[in-house]
Protein backbone atom coordinates (compact mmCIF):
# COMPACT_ATOMS: atom_id res chain seq x y z
CA UNK A 1 0.00 0.00 0.00
CA UNK A 2 3.02 2.26 0.29
CA UNK A 3 3.70 1.96 -3.42
CA UNK A 4 0.64 3.95 -4.23
CA UNK A 5 -3.02 2.81 -5.62
CA UNK A 6 -3.37 0.27 -8.13
CA UNK A 7 -5.86 -2.18 -9.50
CA UNK A 8 -3.94 -5.34 -7.81
CA UNK A 9 -4.06 -3.77 -4.47
CA UNK A 10 -7.56 -3.42 -4.96
CA UNK A 11 -8.34 -6.38 -5.54
CA UNK A 12 -6.57 -7.87 -2.24
CA UNK A 13 -8.31 -5.03 -0.54
CA UNK A 14 -11.98 -6.46 -1.67
CA UNK A 15 -10.50 -9.61 -1.00
CA UNK A 16 -9.52 -8.94 2.53
CA UNK A 17 -12.71 -7.23 2.69
CA UNK A 18 -15.12 -10.27 2.07
CA UNK A 19 -12.45 -12.56 4.43
CA UNK A 20 -12.92 -9.80 7.45
CA UNK A 21 -16.84 -9.85 7.18
CA UNK A 22 -17.42 -13.31 6.61
CA UNK A 23 -15.28 -14.33 9.91
CA UNK A 24 -17.29 -11.72 11.82
CA UNK A 25 -14.71 -8.45 12.16
CA UNK A 26 -17.00 -6.24 9.91
CA UNK A 27 -15.70 -3.27 11.42
CA UNK A 28 -12.39 -4.27 9.61
CA UNK A 29 -14.19 -5.41 6.80
CA UNK A 30 -15.90 -2.34 6.16
CA UNK A 31 -12.11 -0.04 6.82
CA UNK A 32 -10.59 -2.73 3.80
CA UNK A 33 -13.40 -2.22 1.31
CA UNK A 34 -13.56 2.15 2.26
CA UNK A 35 -9.57 2.07 1.16
CA UNK A 36 -10.45 -0.42 -1.66
CA UNK A 37 -13.13 2.87 -3.01
CA UNK A 38 -11.21 5.13 -2.57
CA UNK A 39 -7.77 3.72 -4.22
CA UNK A 40 -10.28 3.25 -7.03
CA UNK A 41 -11.35 6.67 -7.53
CA UNK A 42 -7.96 7.40 -6.70
CA UNK A 43 -7.36 6.07 -9.86
CA UNK A 44 -10.43 7.88 -11.40
CA UNK A 45 -11.82 4.22 -12.24
CA UNK A 46 -15.00 5.31 -11.31
CA UNK A 47 -15.57 7.94 -15.04
CA UNK A 48 -16.86 6.52 -17.53
CA UNK A 49 -14.46 5.87 -20.51
CA UNK A 50 -17.09 8.43 -22.72
CA UNK A 51 -16.04 11.33 -20.21
CA UNK A 52 -12.82 10.90 -20.11
CA UNK A 53 -12.29 12.78 -24.02
CA UNK A 54 -8.85 12.54 -25.23
CA UNK A 55 -7.34 11.32 -21.78
CA UNK A 56 -9.52 7.66 -23.04
CA UNK A 57 -6.50 7.52 -25.61
CA UNK A 58 -4.00 6.57 -23.32
CA UNK A 59 -5.55 2.88 -22.16
CA UNK A 60 -5.70 0.24 -24.62
CA UNK A 61 -8.89 -1.71 -24.67
CA UNK A 62 -7.94 -4.03 -22.39
CA UNK A 63 -7.47 -1.80 -20.29
CA UNK A 64 -10.62 -0.14 -19.87
CA UNK A 65 -12.27 -3.32 -20.04
CA UNK A 66 -10.31 -4.45 -16.90
CA UNK A 67 -11.22 -1.03 -15.42
CA UNK A 68 -15.19 -1.44 -15.93
CA UNK A 69 -14.19 -5.09 -14.31
CA UNK A 70 -12.44 -3.61 -11.07
CA UNK A 71 -15.52 -0.27 -10.89
CA UNK A 72 -18.67 -2.86 -10.71
CA UNK A 73 -16.66 -5.38 -8.47
CA UNK A 74 -16.43 -2.37 -6.15
CA UNK A 75 -19.56 -1.37 -6.65
CA UNK A 76 -21.14 -5.12 -6.35
CA UNK A 77 -19.52 -5.30 -2.97
CA UNK A 78 -20.43 -1.85 -1.71
CA UNK A 79 -24.26 -2.59 -2.18
CA UNK A 80 -23.29 -6.78 -0.46
CA UNK A 81 -21.74 -5.17 2.13
CA UNK A 82 -24.87 -2.50 2.72
CA UNK A 83 -27.33 -5.38 2.25
CA UNK A 84 -25.57 -7.83 4.90
CA UNK A 85 -24.73 -5.71 7.55
CA UNK A 86 -26.99 -2.38 7.17
CA UNK A 87 -24.46 0.10 6.59
CA UNK A 88 -25.49 3.16 3.66
CA UNK A 89 -23.81 2.69 0.17
CA UNK A 90 -20.90 4.27 -0.78
CA UNK A 91 -20.60 4.04 -4.34
CA UNK A 92 -23.30 4.82 -7.11
CA UNK A 93 -23.78 4.11 -10.49
CA UNK A 94 -21.60 5.72 -12.66
CA UNK A 95 -19.95 3.67 -15.23
CA UNK A 96 -22.12 1.89 -18.07
CA UNK A 97 -23.37 -1.57 -16.81
CA UNK A 98 -21.08 -4.49 -18.53
CA UNK A 99 -21.80 -6.90 -21.19
CA UNK A 100 -19.97 -10.19 -21.43
CA UNK A 101 -18.80 -8.57 -25.06
CA UNK A 102 -17.05 -5.48 -22.24
CA UNK A 103 -15.31 -7.54 -20.00
CA UNK A 104 -12.03 -9.46 -20.20
CA UNK A 105 -11.92 -12.68 -21.34
CA UNK A 106 -16.08 -12.62 -21.41
CA UNK A 107 -16.97 -15.42 -23.77
CA UNK A 108 -13.99 -17.52 -22.65
CA UNK A 109 -14.80 -17.17 -19.08
CA UNK A 110 -18.48 -18.28 -19.86
CA UNK A 111 -17.70 -21.15 -22.23
CA UNK A 112 -15.34 -22.88 -19.48
CA UNK A 113 -16.89 -25.99 -17.84
CA UNK A 114 -17.30 -25.38 -14.04
CA UNK A 115 -15.51 -28.37 -12.06
CA UNK A 116 -17.61 -28.91 -8.50
CA UNK A 117 -13.96 -29.02 -6.34
CA UNK A 118 -15.95 -30.28 -3.08
CA UNK A 119 -19.10 -31.94 -3.64
CA UNK A 120 -21.34 -35.15 -2.29
CA UNK A 121 -20.49 -37.97 -4.85
CA UNK A 122 -23.93 -38.05 -6.69
CA UNK A 123 -24.65 -39.56 -10.35
CA UNK A 124 -25.54 -36.01 -11.06
CA UNK A 125 -21.94 -34.88 -10.93
CA UNK A 126 -20.82 -37.09 -13.94
CA UNK A 127 -23.60 -36.85 -16.19
CA UNK A 128 -24.18 -33.10 -16.05
CA UNK A 129 -21.46 -30.38 -17.34
CA UNK A 130 -22.39 -27.06 -16.44
CA UNK A 131 -20.90 -24.19 -18.11
CA UNK A 132 -19.67 -21.76 -15.72
CA UNK A 133 -20.98 -18.41 -16.90
CA UNK A 134 -18.93 -16.29 -14.93
CA UNK A 135 -19.01 -13.30 -17.17
CA UNK A 136 -23.02 -13.40 -17.84
CA UNK A 137 -23.41 -14.13 -13.63
CA UNK A 138 -21.19 -10.75 -13.23
CA UNK A 139 -23.05 -8.99 -15.75
CA UNK A 140 -26.61 -10.10 -14.01
CA UNK A 141 -25.23 -9.43 -10.98
CA UNK A 142 -24.25 -5.40 -11.73
CA UNK A 143 -27.68 -5.13 -13.04
CA UNK A 144 -29.47 -6.68 -9.75
CA UNK A 145 -27.30 -4.22 -7.38
CA UNK A 146 -28.19 -1.40 -9.17
CA UNK A 147 -32.28 -2.62 -8.43
CA UNK A 148 -30.92 -3.06 -4.82
CA UNK A 149 -29.47 -0.05 -4.26
CA UNK A 150 -32.62 1.65 -5.15
CA UNK A 151 -34.51 -0.31 -2.67
CA UNK A 152 -32.43 0.11 0.00
CA UNK A 153 -31.85 3.87 -0.50
CA UNK A 154 -35.90 4.15 -0.86
CA UNK A 155 -37.17 2.23 1.74
CA UNK A 156 -34.52 1.41 4.34
CA UNK A 157 -32.12 4.80 3.94
CA UNK A 158 -34.50 7.56 4.59
CA UNK A 159 -37.76 8.34 6.53
CA UNK A 160 -40.84 7.99 4.27
CA UNK A 161 -43.39 10.87 5.95
CA UNK A 162 -46.40 11.82 3.07
CA UNK A 163 -45.18 9.34 0.70
CA UNK A 164 -48.03 7.01 0.99
CA UNK A 165 -49.08 7.09 -3.02
CA UNK A 166 -45.52 7.32 -3.93
CA UNK A 167 -44.03 4.27 -1.79
CA UNK A 168 -47.18 2.01 -3.12
CA UNK A 169 -46.23 3.26 -7.06
CA UNK A 170 -42.58 2.39 -6.23
CA UNK A 171 -43.40 -0.99 -5.38
CA UNK A 172 -45.32 -1.81 -8.63
CA UNK A 173 -42.74 -0.53 -10.52
CA UNK A 174 -39.40 -2.40 -8.64
CA UNK A 175 -41.46 -5.37 -9.12
CA UNK A 176 -42.04 -5.04 -12.54
CA UNK A 177 -38.23 -4.33 -12.63
CA UNK A 178 -37.71 -7.13 -10.85
CA UNK A 179 -39.44 -9.34 -13.18
CA UNK A 180 -37.88 -7.81 -15.84
CA UNK A 181 -34.39 -8.73 -14.95
CA UNK A 182 -35.84 -12.55 -14.31
CA UNK A 183 -37.15 -12.62 -17.54
CA UNK A 184 -34.14 -11.93 -19.56
CA UNK A 185 -32.05 -14.65 -17.84
CA UNK A 186 -31.13 -17.42 -20.16
CA UNK A 187 -32.39 -20.55 -17.89
CA UNK A 188 -28.73 -21.13 -17.41
CA UNK A 189 -28.95 -18.51 -14.76
CA UNK A 190 -32.27 -18.35 -13.74
CA UNK A 191 -33.76 -20.89 -11.43
CA UNK A 192 -37.30 -21.45 -11.44
CA UNK A 193 -39.47 -23.54 -9.15
CA UNK A 194 -40.47 -26.03 -12.19
CA UNK A 195 -36.59 -26.50 -13.33
CA UNK A 196 -34.80 -26.76 -10.04
CA UNK A 197 -35.21 -30.32 -9.58
CA UNK A 198 -31.81 -32.08 -11.03
CA UNK A 199 -28.71 -30.64 -9.56
CA UNK A 200 -27.63 -27.43 -7.85
CA UNK A 201 -25.90 -25.09 -10.27
CA UNK A 202 -22.58 -23.37 -9.69
CA UNK A 203 -22.48 -21.72 -6.51
CA UNK A 204 -21.95 -18.60 -7.60
CA UNK A 205 -25.43 -18.70 -9.79
CA UNK A 206 -26.80 -20.09 -7.12
CA UNK A 207 -25.67 -17.18 -5.04
CA UNK A 208 -27.52 -14.99 -7.59
CA UNK A 209 -30.57 -16.98 -7.59
CA UNK A 210 -30.62 -16.44 -3.68
CA UNK A 211 -29.77 -12.97 -3.89
CA UNK A 212 -32.58 -11.83 -6.07
CA UNK A 213 -34.94 -13.49 -4.01
CA UNK A 214 -33.69 -11.63 -0.66
CA UNK A 215 -34.07 -8.81 -2.84
CA UNK A 216 -37.77 -8.96 -3.34
CA UNK A 217 -38.18 -9.89 -0.11
CA UNK A 218 -36.80 -6.64 1.30
CA UNK A 219 -38.67 -4.80 -1.36
CA UNK A 220 -42.19 -6.45 -0.10
CA UNK A 221 -41.47 -7.17 3.60
CA UNK A 222 -42.34 -3.70 4.65
CA UNK A 223 -46.03 -3.62 2.48
CA UNK A 224 -46.95 -7.30 3.61
CA UNK A 225 -49.76 -5.86 5.74
CA UNK A 226 -50.90 -3.66 3.06
CA UNK A 227 -50.73 -5.25 0.14
CA UNK A 228 -51.11 -8.89 -0.56
CA UNK A 229 -49.51 -9.20 -3.48
CA UNK A 230 -46.38 -7.99 -1.74
CA UNK A 231 -47.62 -10.54 1.39
CA UNK A 232 -47.57 -13.64 -1.48
CA UNK A 233 -44.19 -12.51 -3.15
CA UNK A 234 -42.44 -12.69 -0.18
CA UNK A 235 -44.32 -16.42 1.05
CA UNK A 236 -42.90 -17.69 -2.97
CA UNK A 237 -39.29 -15.98 -2.11
CA UNK A 238 -39.33 -17.32 0.93
CA UNK A 239 -39.98 -20.84 -0.85
CA UNK A 240 -37.38 -20.56 -3.41
CA UNK A 241 -34.79 -19.56 -1.13
CA UNK A 242 -35.63 -23.08 0.44
CA UNK A 243 -35.40 -24.75 -2.89
CA UNK A 244 -31.99 -23.77 -3.38
CA UNK A 245 -30.85 -24.63 -0.15
CA UNK A 246 -32.07 -28.06 -0.70
CA UNK A 247 -30.10 -28.13 -3.80
CA UNK A 248 -27.60 -26.88 -1.93
CA UNK A 249 -27.51 -29.35 1.06
CA UNK A 250 -27.93 -32.23 -1.46
CA UNK A 251 -24.63 -31.82 -3.31
CA UNK A 252 -22.43 -30.08 -1.01
CA UNK A 253 -23.97 -30.68 2.31
CA UNK A 254 -24.14 -28.00 5.01
CA UNK A 255 -20.57 -26.76 4.34
CA UNK A 256 -19.33 -24.52 2.18
CA UNK A 257 -22.55 -21.71 3.09
CA UNK A 258 -20.80 -18.38 2.08
CA UNK A 259 -21.60 -15.17 3.80
CA UNK A 260 -24.19 -13.93 1.53
CA UNK A 261 -25.80 -17.23 1.19
CA UNK A 262 -26.32 -16.90 5.34
CA UNK A 263 -28.08 -13.74 4.79
CA UNK A 264 -30.15 -14.23 2.07
CA UNK A 265 -31.29 -17.41 4.47
CA UNK A 266 -31.63 -15.32 7.23
CA UNK A 267 -34.37 -12.82 5.32
CA UNK A 268 -36.16 -15.72 3.98
CA UNK A 269 -36.66 -16.88 7.93
CA UNK A 270 -38.04 -13.78 8.86
CA UNK A 271 -40.83 -14.80 6.45
CA UNK A 272 -41.05 -18.27 7.97
CA UNK A 273 -41.95 -16.92 11.01
CA UNK A 274 -44.42 -14.28 10.29
CA UNK A 275 -45.98 -17.13 7.98
CA UNK A 276 -46.07 -19.45 10.88
CA UNK A 277 -47.06 -17.15 13.54
CA UNK A 278 -49.92 -15.50 11.17
CA UNK A 279 -51.34 -19.14 10.62
CA UNK A 280 -50.41 -21.44 13.62
CA UNK A 281 -54.83 -21.06 14.75
CA UNK A 282 -57.87 -22.29 13.53
CA UNK A 283 -58.73 -19.17 11.87
CA UNK A 284 -55.14 -19.49 9.87
CA UNK A 285 -53.66 -21.13 6.91
CA UNK A 286 -52.74 -24.70 8.36
CA UNK A 287 -51.26 -25.71 5.33
CA UNK A 288 -49.36 -22.69 5.12
CA UNK A 289 -48.35 -22.84 8.84
CA UNK A 290 -46.96 -26.42 8.81
CA UNK A 291 -45.07 -25.55 5.50
CA UNK A 292 -43.61 -22.09 6.91
CA UNK A 293 -42.61 -24.52 10.04
CA UNK A 294 -40.66 -26.58 8.27
CA UNK A 295 -38.62 -24.12 6.31
CA UNK A 296 -38.09 -22.74 9.87
CA UNK A 297 -36.42 -25.80 10.90
CA UNK A 298 -34.62 -26.41 7.74
CA UNK A 299 -33.27 -22.73 7.88
CA UNK A 300 -32.35 -23.15 11.81
CA UNK A 301 -30.43 -26.70 10.70
CA UNK A 302 -28.53 -25.19 8.39
CA UNK A 303 -27.74 -21.76 10.27
CA UNK A 304 -26.66 -24.72 13.31
CA UNK A 305 -24.72 -27.18 11.03
CA UNK A 306 -22.74 -24.44 8.55
CA UNK A 307 -19.47 -23.33 10.63
CA UNK A 308 -18.01 -21.63 7.29
CA UNK A 309 -18.91 -18.10 9.21
CA UNK A 310 -20.20 -16.81 12.55
CA UNK A 311 -22.82 -14.94 11.00
CA UNK A 312 -24.86 -18.36 10.75
CA UNK A 313 -25.06 -18.67 15.00
CA UNK A 314 -26.29 -15.31 15.17
CA UNK A 315 -29.07 -15.43 12.34
CA UNK A 316 -29.86 -18.64 14.91
CA UNK A 317 -30.16 -16.82 17.72
CA UNK A 318 -31.80 -14.22 15.95
CA UNK A 319 -34.48 -15.82 14.18
CA UNK A 320 -35.28 -17.71 17.41
CA UNK A 321 -35.73 -15.13 19.53
CA UNK A 322 -38.01 -13.36 17.01
CA UNK A 323 -40.30 -17.06 16.57
CA UNK A 324 -40.78 -16.87 20.53
CA UNK A 325 -41.34 -12.75 20.72
CA UNK A 326 -44.52 -13.41 17.51
CA UNK A 327 -45.63 -16.54 19.46
CA UNK A 328 -45.76 -14.93 23.23
CA UNK A 329 -47.22 -11.79 21.23
CA UNK A 330 -49.86 -14.01 19.61
CA UNK A 331 -51.06 -15.95 22.53
CA UNK A 332 -51.32 -12.40 24.75
CA UNK A 333 -53.23 -11.42 21.98
CA UNK A 334 -55.84 -14.34 22.37
CA UNK A 335 -55.67 -14.13 26.17
CA UNK A 336 -56.61 -10.64 26.20
CA UNK A 337 -57.37 -9.19 22.85
CA UNK A 338 -58.82 -5.85 23.90
CA UNK A 339 -55.29 -5.18 25.53
CA UNK A 340 -53.37 -2.08 23.95
CA UNK A 341 -51.16 -2.53 21.22
CA UNK A 342 -48.01 -1.80 22.58
CA UNK A 343 -45.93 0.85 20.37
CA UNK A 344 -41.70 0.50 19.95
CA UNK A 345 -40.04 3.36 21.20
CA UNK A 346 -38.76 3.89 17.47
CA UNK A 347 -39.65 7.61 16.69
CA UNK A 348 -40.09 9.31 13.51
CA UNK A 349 -37.72 11.80 14.95
CA UNK A 350 -34.85 9.94 15.72
CA UNK A 351 -35.55 8.77 12.12
CA UNK A 352 -35.75 12.53 11.01
CA UNK A 353 -32.70 13.56 13.24
CA UNK A 354 -30.12 10.80 11.89
CA UNK A 355 -27.53 11.94 9.81
CA UNK A 356 -28.13 11.62 6.13
CA UNK A 357 -24.71 9.91 5.72
CA UNK A 358 -26.01 6.61 7.92
CA UNK A 359 -29.07 4.39 7.10
CA UNK A 360 -31.90 6.03 9.50
CA UNK A 361 -33.26 2.60 10.05
CA UNK A 362 -30.99 -0.97 9.62
CA UNK A 363 -33.07 -4.15 10.09
CA UNK A 364 -30.88 -5.48 7.44
CA UNK A 365 -28.22 -6.83 9.13
CA UNK A 366 -27.23 -10.49 8.81
CA UNK A 367 -25.05 -10.13 12.07
CA UNK A 368 -27.47 -8.00 14.10
CA UNK A 369 -26.39 -5.52 16.42
CA UNK A 370 -27.94 -6.41 19.28
CA UNK A 371 -26.66 -5.06 22.91
CA UNK A 372 -27.06 -8.93 25.11
CA UNK A 373 -25.86 -12.63 24.13
CA UNK A 374 -28.79 -14.70 25.14
CA UNK A 375 -30.11 -18.12 25.21
CA UNK A 376 -33.33 -18.67 22.65
CA UNK A 377 -34.77 -21.71 21.82
CA UNK A 378 -37.31 -22.92 19.05
CA UNK A 379 -41.11 -24.13 20.61
CA UNK A 380 -42.33 -24.99 17.23
CA UNK A 381 -43.31 -28.70 16.76
CA UNK A 382 -41.19 -30.44 14.56
CA UNK A 383 -42.46 -31.12 11.13
CA UNK A 384 -41.60 -34.51 8.85
CA UNK A 385 -41.47 -34.50 5.63
CA UNK A 386 -39.07 -35.79 2.85
CA UNK A 387 -38.35 -32.37 0.79
CA UNK A 388 -35.47 -31.47 3.09
CA UNK A 389 -33.56 -35.17 3.21
CA UNK A 390 -34.76 -35.38 7.03
CA UNK A 391 -32.79 -31.94 8.04
CA UNK A 392 -35.68 -30.70 9.52
CA UNK A 393 -36.94 -34.04 11.36
CA UNK A 394 -34.59 -33.70 14.59
CA UNK A 395 -36.29 -32.06 17.19
CA UNK A 396 -35.16 -28.47 17.66
CA UNK A 397 -36.57 -27.86 21.02
CA UNK A 398 -33.41 -27.75 22.50
CA UNK A 399 -32.05 -24.24 23.64
CA UNK A 400 -29.62 -22.48 21.06
CA UNK A 401 -26.08 -21.50 23.16
CA UNK A 402 -24.38 -19.09 20.87
CA UNK A 403 -21.10 -17.57 22.77
CA UNK A 404 -20.18 -15.67 19.94
CA UNK A 405 -19.16 -11.50 20.43
CA UNK A 406 -21.86 -9.32 18.69
CA UNK A 407 -20.52 -5.85 17.77
CA UNK A 408 -22.25 -3.30 18.60
CA UNK A 409 -21.76 0.02 16.68
CA UNK A 410 -22.87 2.65 19.17
CA UNK A 411 -24.62 4.88 16.64
CA UNK A 412 -26.98 2.33 16.09
CA UNK A 413 -28.05 2.89 19.50
CA UNK A 414 -30.60 3.07 21.59
CA UNK A 415 -33.31 4.65 19.14
CA UNK A 416 -32.97 2.35 16.24
CA UNK A 417 -32.25 -1.38 17.49
CA UNK A 418 -34.35 -3.39 19.82
CA UNK A 419 -32.91 -6.16 21.93
CA UNK A 420 -35.70 -8.59 20.53
CA UNK A 421 -34.74 -8.54 16.93
CA UNK A 422 -38.28 -7.46 16.40
CA UNK A 423 -37.59 -4.06 14.03
CA UNK A 424 -35.97 -6.99 11.18
CA UNK A 425 -39.23 -7.35 10.66
CA UNK A 426 -40.33 -4.28 9.50
CA UNK A 427 -43.37 -4.06 11.19
CA UNK A 428 -42.91 -1.36 13.96
CA UNK A 429 -45.17 1.92 14.42
CA UNK A 430 -42.94 4.16 12.38
CA UNK A 431 -43.15 2.45 8.87
CA UNK A 432 -46.79 2.12 9.81
CA UNK A 433 -46.89 5.36 9.89
CA UNK A 434 -45.12 6.77 7.39
CA UNK A 435 -47.47 5.15 5.02
CA UNK A 436 -50.78 5.87 7.04
CA UNK A 437 -52.64 2.93 6.40
CA UNK A 438 -55.52 2.98 9.56
CA UNK A 439 -56.09 -0.47 9.30
CA UNK A 440 -52.57 -1.76 9.87
CA UNK A 441 -52.04 -5.60 11.34
CA UNK A 442 -49.95 -5.08 14.65
CA UNK A 443 -47.73 -7.76 15.56
CA UNK A 444 -46.90 -5.89 19.13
Amino acid sequence: MGKGSSIPTIQGLLVFSARECACGRVSQGWLYSGMAFRMMRDLGIDVSPKKLGHLAKQFSEEDLAVRQQVFWSCYTWDKTMSVCVGRAAVLHCSVELPTSDTLPFGREADDEVWPPTITNTSLADGLVKQKALSSARFVAYCELSFITESILDTLYSRPHSGQQEHLLTYLDTTLQRLQSWADRLPPELFIKEAGATIVSPPLHILLLNLTYHAATILLCRPYRTVQQTAKEKCTKASQMVDTLFILHVKRFGFRYVTYLQTYTLFVACTINVLDFTENDDAAGDSKLAREANARLHFGLEIFRQANSTPAAARCAATISQLFQRQKTSKQNEKLNPTAPIRVDPLTTDAVANSSAQEPAVTPLAANPPLPTLYQAQVTAEPITTNDHSGAQDRNLTEPFDFSLPIETPLRWLPENVQDDGSWMLMTDVNFNRDFEFPSMAEFS
